[in-house]
């Protein structure tokens, strides 16, 4: 079933809608200048969606290469569809503890982006952010 879609059809698709190329892969067409990939899973009973990118960014080669590596993500992971994180940078043991001190960060608004690297969190901030809002982060992605 898959490869349905051909990269000529893709190109010129501009009419917004849902097109499937088949095992899971589809081209969202918001309109002519937004086109994106997602791949459709199913997790019990439920439906779920995981974008893949823009097509500016995947050419349809590339897009099933991304959902066929979504799909064994899928069967790894199972249920936890919200850790679903295809070539993530964040070391697995370090993931929960970034996703979670970003959230606190954002929910007040001073912290804009938050990533890990080995285990070290680099801060990028657009405005100036006390180190009372920083230190807590920092200190709890140490222990």
């Amino acid at each position: 079933m898959a490869g349905k879609l051909k990269p000529l059809e893709v190109a010129r698709q501009v009419t917004p809608g849902k097109y499937p190329d088949g095992d899971g892969l589809y081209l969202i067409v918001a309109g002519p200048t937004s086109r994106n990939w997602s791949y459709r899973y199913w997790i019990k009973g439920k439906e779920r969606w995981h974008g893949l990118g823009s097509l500016q960014d995947l050419s349809l080669k590339d897009a099933r290469i991304k959902r066929d590596a979504a799909r064994q993500e899928v069967r790894k992971r199972g249920d936890r569809h919200h850790s679903l994180k295809v070539g993530s940078m964040h070391p697995p043991q370090t993931q929960g503890k970034v996703q979670s001190a970003v959230r606190w960060a954002l929910s007040g608004m001073h912290l804009l982006q938050a990533s890990a690297r080995t285990g070290l969190i680099d801060c990028q901030m657009t405005s100036k952010v006390p180190d009372e809002f920083i230190l807590p982060i920092m200190t709890g992605l140490e222990r």
